[in-house]
């Protein structure tokens, strides 16, 4: 059945398999996966989705015709980041700064990270500050000469989250999820489990200082609740 949709489909879709045993493994439940077998897609966004998940096949005709409309929506809502994502609010407000998600957050914010900065939106407008603001900060060096060394070594990195979409990421810094803030800032130390926000006023001045704070080590952490995932 898969075969016969990724032939269908060959020209609009990239098709992988993977086989996976449960879904302990960590990539699933990144994912967000809860049952096998599954069907996951990317968006042109770099988000990822799980369309259907713990599939049952009555007949191998309308399984092919189920997983054709899934294709077929998955696709219309890919179209719609695409055209979102190509405004100009998005390319140049936020500075390229990158996405946090199930597929990069090893390299963001994993074992090889000292800290990664995590500029959070709720908004559009918060989206397109906090883009602006983060890409900014992350050009400058705030690191006192006696912790240069040791920095430049790790490595320190910077990416923007949409909280509404991943609530369950923001649990395990807040029982609350910060639901009362429309944009703010998450230091997180993965190595050590730990982090430190800032949801005060956001402006350039008052995440420059957070973020150097952070990096000499003149602020307080706290530990995170959980794992933080990316679902």
């Amino acid at each position: 059945m898969w075969r016969v949709i990724s032939g269908l489909y060959r020209k609009r879709f990239l098709f992988y398999d993977a086989e996976a045993h449960d879904v302990s493994h960590p990539m699933l439940k990144r994912l967000g996966v809860k049952k096998l077998p599954s069907v996951v897609g990317k968006l042109v966004t770099g988000e990822m989705h799980v369309l259907r998940s713990g599939i049952i096949v009555k007949d191998l005709k309308s399984g092919i015709e189920e997983l054709r409309t899934l294709l077929e929506n998955f696709e219309k809502k890919n179209k719609v980041s695409s055209d979102y994502s190509k405004k100009p609010s998005q390319n140049e407000e936020a500075g390229n700064v990158p996405f946090l998600t199930a597929w990069n957050i090893d390299n963001l914010c994993g074992e090889k990270a000292i800290v990664c900065f995590i500029g959070v939106f709720r908004s559009s407008r918060g989206r397109d500050q906090l883009g602006k603001i983060v890409s900014e900060v992350s050009r400058k060096t705030l690191v006192r000469q006696q912790s240069k060394a040791q920095a430049t070594r790790d490595s320190i990195t910077y990416s923007l989250l949409d909280g509404n979409k991943q609530p369950s990421f923001l649990y395990a810094f807040d029982k609350s999820g910060y639901g009362s803030s429309d944009k703010f800032v998450i230091a997180y130390k993965p190595r050590k489990q730990k982090f430190a926000a800032f949801t005060g006023d956001v402006t350039m001045e008052a995440v420059e200082k957070f973020v150097s704070s952070v990096l000499n080590g003149d602020i307080q952490l706290s530990k995170v609740r959980q794992q933080p995932l990316i679902r």
